[in-house]
């Protein structure tokens, strides 16, 4: 029978701690990929959120990338030009720059177009006065489309960086 192979798991007393840092967590580490010099986001995403809350959002793509580049539109500049004078008015501020691709070609290649994307940002903020240690940059290829990619229109919106900004918590 069907019904046979089911099975009920129950959990019980589950406490959650915060904690300051990574450092003071007494539970396994993990491996950490390195991302071009960043922690891959499992790797240092947890203290972002612990130490940190999101204040503001920004998605460029909304003119988006063209297939298989990483090259900033013009129409994208003059947000980049006012973020950097954003943060930079706030030492409080971290960025979180997060680059992703449409689901066309080899997987290894899209993660690697998506941190190019990712970087292509993260450079022209640098070039405009944002301090690098306050920027992280990922590449996540395909793995989180906002659209389905089964039309060229849906395709060209998952091309695309999402800019996610940080305040330090008190």
């Amino acid at each position: 029978m069907e019904n046979d192979k089911i099975s009920y798991i129950f959990i019980d007393d589950v406490s959650v701690t915060l904690i300051g840092s990574t450092t003071e967590c007494s539970c396994p580490k993990k491996k950490v990929e390195q991302t071009n010099g960043k922690q891959a986001p499992h790797g240092n995403s947890n203290e972002i959120k612990i130490n940190y809350q999101i204040i503001d959002s920004i998605t460029l793509g909304d003119v988006s990338f063209n297939s298989s580049s990483w090259e900033i539109h013009d129409d994208e500049i003059m947000i980049l030009n006012n973020l950097a004078r954003k943060i930079q008015t706030d030492s409080l501020q971290i960025i979180v720059i997060s680059g992703h691709t449409d689901s066309t070609g080899i997987e290894s290649k899209n993660i690697e177009l998506s941190l190019k994307r990712a970087k292509s940002v993260t450079d022209y903020l640098i070039q405009n006065g944002v301090s690098k240690e306050r920027i992280n940059y990922f590449g996540y290829g395909s793995e989180f489309p906002i659209f389905s990619n089964l039309t060229t229109e849906a395709r060209s919106k998952n091309r695309r960086v999402e800019i996610k900004i940080y305040k330090q918590r008190f």
